[in-house]
């Protein structure tokens, strides 16, 4: 039913509350008055409307079928980073990201990670970190877009200088020098290093894999022996 009889509807309604509490006669005529006056045009409305009824294509025009296309998403894994006594900083390239509205772009902090998900028109782009080193100071930390490229700084909730990003990073550098511990009993300790980077591998999660996986790369490219030689990584 057309929204303008709906409306009628509505003042005839509330005319007629007024018209019940209403005292003064003369008030009462007015009312009355401008009551029949409402009747007579939603009768009227109400005759046109059954004589003409919308079409069935008439209402698929004004309503047209909503589609709701697929943005693509793109997860951002390189990045550079740095670091001031008390901020640690995270350089992402995003080409023409300074032309998007900044309601677009939305960076959640934790204590111990960020995620920024960047909305532009063509693809949804997100760079997340997680495990970081140390806490950080979620109030504190904050995002700024440049040209071409968006700079992350985490507040430091400790003051100093971090040997690493991540804990997983740690936990790999670690996993390095096992071979030097006197707990690793074995002939040859690289067996040992192998079993717990295996470990590590095995029990990580996608960052630490990827930095595993990196790692036994470069040492395999780099001519080195390699003493990761026989695990199996994707």
């Amino acid at each position: 039913m057309p929204v303008k009889i709906e409306e009628l509807k509505a003042d005839i309604a509330e005319l007629r509350n007024l018209l019940e509490t209403a005292s003064r006669a003369k008030v009462r005529d007015v009312l009355s008055t401008e009551l029949r006056k409402m009747e007579t045009i939603l009768i009227s409305l109400k005759e046109a409307a059954d004589k003409n009824p919308p079409s069935a294509s008439a209402s698929a025009s004004s309503n047209p079928p909503k589609t709701s296309a697929v943005i693509p998403t793109e997860k951002l894994r390189d990045y550079a980073w740095d670091q001031s006594d008390k901020f640690v900083k995270f350089y992402l390239t995003v080409p023409g990201v300074q032309n998007l509205d900044a309601n677009l772009i939305a960076l959640t902090v934790t204590e111990t990670g960020c995620s920024l998900t960047i909305s532009a028109p063509d693809k949804t782009r997100i760079f997340s970190i997680e495990k970081l080193l140390e806490n950080v100071v979620v109030e504190e930390s904050h995002h700024k877009v440049k040209t071409d490229s968006i700079v992350i700084l985490l507040k430091k909730k400790k003051s100093g200088n971090w040997p690493f990003i991540t804990k997983t990073e740690k936990n790999i550098k670690e996993a390095r020098d096992a071979k030097f511990k006197p707990e690793i009993e074995s002939d040859d300790p690289s067996k040992g290093l192998m079993s717990m980077m295996k470990k590590l591998y095995e029990e990580g999660d996608d960052e630490m894999k990827r930095s595993i996986a990196k790692a036994w790369s470069q040492s395999r490219d780099g001519g080195a022996s390699s003493t990761m030689e026989g695990m199996d990584f994707p």
